[in-house]
């Protein structure tokens, strides 16, 4: 483990040690590092025990390791399945002026009965990323934040979506810790709520 040597600092780490450890950018430890409490920072600021950090890094590997983000994360998966759906939907609207061979109109299925704890949830999300320059959470899941504040109809596919995000991301989520991406992330797509919702939703709709 990459240490800076000094009697005083034995044990400790600089953010020049964990990019220099884990071969990522100054931008990229900082980012991260900025997660622990200053109170946990030990001789003086911005300096950090390996435990610590080893912990740190573990909790957050998707925001700085490649081979984890391809292999566990699927944001950028569901990113490019949402841009196609979207396009569909897209074409199908254009085409539902009676263009289409069958003459048959195409009606997309969408909901608003969302309660107004995932509004909610979506817009204190939208307010903490703001506070931390909104570096957290892909475009889609901003998108999906700006439509659940406001209230706009999701589709059946977006509340599966929703439901497969908020489940397999509610590990990253910590109510107590308001700069974490984790947390913003998760309460951009609507949170503990917005994950009930979508539940109860498609069971509602035979749909899980």
């Amino acid at each position: 483990m990459t240490q800076t040597k000094d009697s005083e600092t034995e044990g400790l780490m600089t953010v020049r040690d964990v990019c220099a450890e884990y071969g990522i950018t100054r931008a990229q430890a900082v980012n991260i590092m900025a997660m622990i409490p200053v109170k946990l920072q030990k001789h003086r600021a911005n300096w950090f025990t390996i435990e610590d950090v080893e912990k740190l890094m573990e909790r957050h590997r998707r925001m700085w390791d490649r081979d984890y983000f391809a292999n566990n994360d699927q944001d950028h998966y569901d990113e490019e399945q949402e841009a196609e759906l979207i396009l569909s939907q897209i074409k199908a609207v254009i085409k539902s002026d009676k263009r289409r061979k069958s003459g048959k109109r195409t009606e997309l299925e969408s909901y608003t009965d969302y309660p107004d704890a995932v509004k909610n949830n979506a817009k204190r999300g939208i307010e903490m990323n703001a506070e931390v320059n909104n570096k957290c959470a892909t475009e889609v899941g901003k998108i999906r934040a700006q439509q659940l504040a406001q209230g706009k109809p999701i589709s059946v596919e977006t509340i599966k979506r929703m439901h497969s995000y908020l489940s397999r991301a509610e590990e990253y989520y910590d109510e107590n810790d308001t700069k974490a991406c984790g947390t913003i992330s998760y309460l951009l797509w609507g949170g503990l709520a917005g994950k009930r919702w979508a539940e109860s939703k498609l069971k509602e709709l035979g749909k899980l």
